[in-house]
């Protein structure tokens, strides 16, 4: 009898000690679900900020060459000088000066073009990146209620 009731507590210590130990798995499991959200949300917030930042450069850029835009097609109306009522003729622009200036005001624009198309990649990356960042912390928030259930 007396055997049988030292069996039966060892028996219940073993339950107990292996009830434990699952709750503690699943408490550790739980906490490094959490850690790895945390982690992602971390990720998550870093690369939205980023993008922001992107968008920010693109609308800057993409204003700037607006305004060159502006600028040479302000540049392609001929503009006499006043003074006093009276006009006085233009001065004489060397062809090749004027040739090289358009030129110059071409390239500026395709780059401010090459430019903005690059940011406009750079920010459908970042999407796309949010996206499966996203994906990730959905998977893991339901292992996570699954595992409390």
């Amino acid at each position: 009898m007396v055997k049988s009731t030292y069996v039966l507590k060892i028996i219940g210590s073993l339950m107990l000690g292996l009830y434990f130990s699952i709750v503690s798995a699943q408490q550790s499991g739980q906490l490094y679900l959490d850690a790895q959200i945390q982690e992602l949300e971390a990720s998550l917030l870093r690369t939205t900020q980023h993008q922001q930042s992107i968008f920010q450069q693109f609308q800057m850029l993409q204003e700037i060459r607006r305004f060159e835009l502006a600028q040479d097609s302000l540049m392609t109306l001929p503009q006499l000088p006043q003074t006093g009522g009276t006009t006085l003729t233009p001065s004489i622009l060397d062809y090749d000066e004027v040739a090289r200036i358009k030129q110059d005001r071409l390239k500026k624009l395709q780059q401010y073009t090459t430019d903005l198309d690059g940011l406009y990649q750079r920010f459908q990356e970042l999407e796309s990146e949010k996206r499966m960042i996203t994906e990730q912390i959905d998977l893991l928030n339901r292992q996570k209620r699954q595992k409390t259930e």
